[in-house]
């Protein structure tokens, strides 16, 4: 085998995110936010092309509570999908097991003021 070189193409990367954000004020002062948010990363790397899809789903809901407390209650989805596309060179193979990954985050929040 010869010697080999590997180097990133900044060519075939792309980063990308697109975001929604809804709020709602309710008549006793108590206000809703949802908020969705899908992120898209495609990065050449020296042994592949790697690619990561992110999407979060996050709620609060917001409310007062006698005269002394500010309550925050919410939560939050979080999906992560890693794949790693390699490349094949003659006589130089890279492989991943697995070569996709799939993660998932849960939270939740409850906070007073």
């Amino acid at each position: 085998i010869q010697n080999l070189l590997l180097t990133p193409n900044p060519a075939n990367s792309f980063v990308g995110s697109v975001q929604s954000r809804f709020t709602h004020l309710f008549e006793d002062d108590s206000e809703l936010t949802l908020l969705a948010i899908y992120d898209r990363a495609d990065n050449a790397v020296s042994f592949g092309q790697y690619h990561r899809d992110t999407y979060v789903l996050d709620a609060a809901y917001q409310w007062k509570w006698g005269d002394r407390h500010k309550l925050v209650a919410g939560g939050q989805f979080r999906l992560d999908r890693d794949t790693l596309v390699p490349l094949n060179y003659p006589g130089f193979e890279i492989a991943l097991h697995p070569a996709s990954r799939t993660y998932n985050v849960v939270s939740w929040l409850l906070q007073d003021e």
